[in-house]
């Protein structure tokens, strides 16, 4: 489970929204509110009187995918493919948005590299055309690839964001960025 938020504005009802996934990654479905049970302190324990599911939250997806020359042939050929498979599956109103990395990746989200990177957008026929003219070369920042990843979903709503990242290695040069940084904005 991971909890979205509490909203008491009307209390004493109270809404609680969450995401919940089995052990797969899959999200649950069909829950009823005897599988939950909610107690405030050391209060009596009890079952919301509702449960809704909702599936029209929409999808915010940064894909950081690594263009290091450890990536040359096959693992850039099935990274493209995977990131294209995925793109497929996004739905309507999705959002999607690209961090291609190897060497000088500039951290800053309004620094967009036009060849490499693209903000979030529902528009995907930039990232296809993108994503299928990437070429493997050069080193791997993967820590400034975070950075800038976790930093273009700022300022979205909260609720179905993430990073996904394809790559091969670790980052290279090891002195070049900080994983500290990415791990703490993801966390803000």
């Amino acid at each position: 489970l991971f909890l979205d938020r509490i909203e008491a504005d009307e209390f004493p009802v109270i809404q609680i929204q969450l995401s919940a996934w089995d052990a797969s990654g899959l999200p649950l479905t069909g829950l009823t509110p005897e599988e939950f049970t909610l107690q405030e302190g050391n209060g009596i324990k009890f079952h919301p009187t509702s449960v809704e599911a909702d599936t029209k939250t929409e999808l915010r997806v940064i894909l950081a995918i690594d263009v290091s020359g450890s990536m040359q042939g096959k693992p850039i050929e099935d990274a493209k493919v995977a990131a294209a498979r995925f793109l497929e599956n996004l739905e309507k109103g999705d959002q999607a948005g690209l961090v291609a990395f190897s060497n000088d990746v500039n951290p800053d989200p309004a620094a967009l590299s036009s060849q490499r990177e693209h903000a979030l957008s529902t528009n995907l026929l930039p990232l296809y055309d993108t994503i299928e003219a990437l070429q493997a070369k050069g080193g791997t920042e993967l820590y400034n690839a975070a950075v800038k990843a976790v930093k273009l979903l700022e300022g979205t709503p909260s609720g179905h964001r993430a990073v996904l990242f394809l790559s091969d290695g670790k980052n290279d040069p090891a002195n070049v960025g900080d994983p500290e940084e990415a791990i703490q904005l993801a966390k803000e």
